[in-house]
């Protein structure tokens, strides 16, 4: 390998290198993220039942049910009562990471119960 090729491949992985820690040192801005849910006897179709959003975004639930139940959210103590055919917003942001159980409740039931059953979904709450 002549000097002058060795040079040019030294120049372009040092220019490799800058690019990807520049992109890596990027903070991704948070966005608002509005999820809809329709939930059908205690059931989501299978593509609402991970719910993916970012660290720091701004996100609201909408969420339609065909009877009366209360949403609640795992390990982030966010609950929300929707009506039998009714809809209802819950809007919060997502300051903690991690994977938290989403699950369904009947209005009235006791919170400290145990739950049966797998949960509704998950909602990923994932780093910037």
């Amino acid at each position: 390998m002549t000097s002058r090729r060795a040079l040019r491949l030294i120049a372009s992985c040092l220019v490799a290198g800058v690019l990807a820690a520049a992109a890596s040192t990027v903070p991704v801005a948070a966005e608002d993220r509005l999820l809809v849910l329709d939930i059908a006897r205690n059931s989501l179709a299978p593509a609402m039942r991970t719910l993916r959003v970012r660290k720091d975004d701004a996100v609201t639930l909408e969420v339609k049910a065909d009877r009366a139940l209360v949403l609640h959210i795992h390990g982030l103590n966010l609950e929300l009562v929707v009506g039998a055919g009714a809809s209802a917003r819950m809007s919060f942001t997502a300051r903690a990471t991690g994977r938290f159980p989403v699950e369904v409740h009947a209005v009235g039931a006791d919170r400290r119960a145990r739950h049966h059953g797998p949960p509704l979904a998950f909602l990923e709450v994932m780093p910037k």
